[in-house]
């Protein structure tokens, strides 16, 4: 189903919402306010989700200069808030993707190209109250 402005927001404020409480569940620190970049390890992380029944992440070419990783997080049931994360270098996301019609500012990647490359792969639970 093609996106319009409302639930294109409504994704985006779900993705960052989401992406913060991962972080926090995996012990990473937020370094900005308006993204989804956090510090973990020493190493600065971008957190991409993504919905039960999407298979692929958008990251822009921006942050994708600025992080040494990405973390896909595709949603495996919104029930339970369980989510596969899946942990790969800046460097390999960048041979994957393709262009999405926001004039090339962002590159998509589909969990299956993401999962062939990724370094680490982990299942969490999110808790199911706010």
């Amino acid at each position: 189903m093609p996106q319009n402005a409302q639930t294109g927001a409504a994704a985006d404020k779900w993705g960052r919402e989401t992406a913060r409480e991962i972080a926090k569940k995996i012990g990473a620190i937020s370094i900005s306010e308006s993204s989804n970049e956090f510090e973990l390890a020493g190493q600065i992380v971008a957190i991409h989700c993504a919905r039960q029944g999407n298979d692929q992440i958008g990251v822009t070419y921006e942050t994708l200069k600025r992080i040494d990783f990405v973390i896909a997080a595709f949603e495996v049931d919104n029930v339970t808030r369980e989510f596969q994360l899946l942990l790969i270098t800046r460097m390999l996301y960048g041979r994957i993707p393709r262009h999405s019609k926001r004039k090339g500012k962002v590159a998509l990647a589909s969990k299956r190209a993401i999962k062939r490359l990724a370094a680490t792969q982990q299942t969490i639970h999110l808790s199911t109250v706010k």
